[in-house]
């Protein structure tokens, strides 16, 4: 197999990223979606990337959602650690399953002025539940 200095030098950069905490995750996930829509469909159904480009908790943190098969819950599809961004990697299926459940249930979240939305008082205590993290 034939690597250019190019490939040599994004490979080196990619395994020198820092890796986030589940605690960075989920905050980083609360401030993504201030600012954007979550990807659910005319039903509400949560989709891995929408026509219009948005991008669910899990979509947004692999690096190509669109080749995720819409319907399936990704385990079941391939390791997930080989689609990840690197920055997002080292974390259990269970840690995933459960930032994605965050982001799908509606009662988590209230519209904001900002074009997306706020996470609502019952999205507080899922969190502080769920990952000991207070917002």
């Amino acid at each position: 197999m034939f690597f250019s200095i190019f490939d040599l030098s994004i490979t080196e950069k990619t395994n020198t990223m820092k890796k986030l905490t589940q605690k960075e995750i989920v905050l980083e996930t609360v401030e993504y979606y201030r600012t954007h829509k979550r990807a659910l469909d005319v039903n509400d159904v949560c989709k891995y990337l929408t026509e219009e480009g948005d991008m669910c908790a899990f979509g947004r943190c692999v690096i190509n959602p669109s080749a995720l098969i819409e319907g399936y819950y990704v385990p079941a599809q391939v390791d997930i650690e080989q689609i990840l961004k690197t920055e997002y990697q080292g974390h259990d299926v269970d840690f995933w399953w459960e930032l994605q459940r965050f982001h799908d249930v509606e009662c988590h979240w209230t519209a904001n002025e900002l074009g997306g939305q706020d996470v609502s008082e019952v999205g507080k205590v899922f969190i502080f539940e769920t990952f000991n993290i207070i917002i």
